[in-house]
Order: C-alpha cells, then structure tokens, then sequence
C-alpha cells in the first residue's frame, strides 16, 4: 500500500456494516488461506484488538435488541421494495393521533403548529389533516433550528404567568 493510500484509508471512517465486512473477510482468509492476522488488518486499517474483541464477541447487546426491528424493516421492505428507510419508519398514523388528541383536549385554541421540514409534516395528507381544523403552519427554514426558539420561549412566557 503506498503511503499516499495509507493516510487516506487511516483517516476514513466506516460504518458498523462495513467493520463487519472487513472482520468477516479476515477471519475467511486467516482460516482458508493461512494469512497473518495482523497484516491484513493494517492493509484494511482495523485494529488487531477490535477485530480480536468481535472474534469472541460476535454481536452486541444492541445488535441483539434491534434484531427483530431490523427483520421488519427487512420484511415491509420485501414486500414492498421501492420504499426507504424514511417511508419504513414513518409512523404518521401515530403523529394524526396525536395531534388529534390535542386538538380534541383543547377544541376552543386556535394554536400555530411549528415543526421541522420532516417529511412526515410536508406530506399532502397531513396539510389537509391541518386544514380541517382552524390551525396555521409554521415550518423551520432549512438548517435553521434555531426556528423553534421565539415559539418556546413565548410558550414558557405563557406558563410561566
């Protein structure tokens, strides 16, 4: 490896899936082909310790527990292939509910509803679930969080008097 590959592939970082990849790779090629261990693991730039570590320790308490919403996820996308991630994760029935839920808690406020540029509050369905009730729209300007805070802070004004 030259060195200019070197400090390249030293700096990068890789996901937990492409760790995996590599672990998996050295430990076939260790037991197939007889290659040293530590040599493989500076041409990938994993560390010999972590790759030791994932030997005796395949998989993680939090592997464990995202296991069955891993194999959800696996199944609805089967299913239904051209959704992503974000559609898979979408849970807008439990965002109308809620939303429901305060509108008929306090049927008599006319409240301005503010939130993020998340899909899940630019989709048609929800605008018109908006629209149905007397309520306005505000949305946060891209990369602007600090949207939020006027709508706060007169919300913790109101509390507190």
């Amino acid at each position: 490896m030259s060195g200019k590959n070197k400090g390249i592939r030293k700096g990068a970082s890789f996901s937990l899936i492409h760790k995996l990849c590599e672990y998996q790779a050295v430990r076939k090629l260790a037991e197939t082909k007889g290659y040293p261990v530590r040599q493989m693991c500076r041409c990938l730039g994993i560390s010999r310790s972590a790759y030791y570590h994932w030997l005796r320790y395949p998989k993680g308490e939090s592997e464990h527990k995202n296991k069955p919403i891993v194999d959800l996820i696996k199944g609805i996308h089967h299913l239904q292939t051209d959704m992503g991630y974000r559609q898979i994760r979408d849970d807008n029935a439990l965002i109308m509910d809620t939303f429901d839920e305060a509108v008929f808690s306090e049927p008599d406020a006319h409240p301005l509803f503010h939130s993020d540029r998340g899909f899940q509050y630019t989709r048609p369905a929800f605008c018109n679930h908006l629209k149905k009730h007397p309520m306005k729209q505000s949305i946060s300007r891209v990369a602007h969080c600090v949207d939020n805070d006027p709508m706060e802070f007169h919300e913790l004004a109101l509390q507190a008097a």
